[in-house]
């Protein structure tokens, strides 16, 4: 099966970010097709309102699929918005470490195509200088 990301395959990191950009207003296409993530209707709904909106808030239960969310959200748009930063919260340091940044490190190495970039062992993705 072909989907739309075969074409990112070996490209350099400036054309896959140019390539990447097709996806900023499609999150859940880029989710489907890059991450290769099925996303609940739910989580639709969260990455569609951080396209659309400038403020994005969740509230919902333990275990409802947030963090997931979340983190592919923030690949999402640093891959189709660059040259952008993403801002990561949590109440705790670890949280953002080991359960949010360890959720877009998955996406990184795991991503049907490059996304370019480097994707540090600390708290950090730079996508070019």
């Amino acid at each position: 099966m072909q989907t739309s990301c075969d074409g990112l395959l070996n490209l350099s990191d400036e054309e896959t970010i140019r390539a990447a950009r097709r996806y900023r207003n499609s999150p859940q296409t880029f989710v489907e097709e890059v991450l290769g993530v099925d996303f609940w209707p739910k989580q639709v709904e969260i990455i569609e309102s951080v396209r659309d909106n400038e403020r994005t808030a969740v509230k919902a239960c333990h275990a409802s699929g947030k963090t997931k969310a979340a983190a592919d959200t923030a690949v999402w748009f640093l891959t189709a918005h660059y040259p952008s930063a993403v801002i990561t919260t949590a109440p705790t340091n670890r949280q953002v470490a080991e359960l949010l940044w360890r959720e877009m490190r998955y996406d990184y190495h795991s991503a049907k195509v490059p996304l370019g970039g480097r994707f540090y062992e600390i708290p950090k993705w730079q996508l070019a200088d």
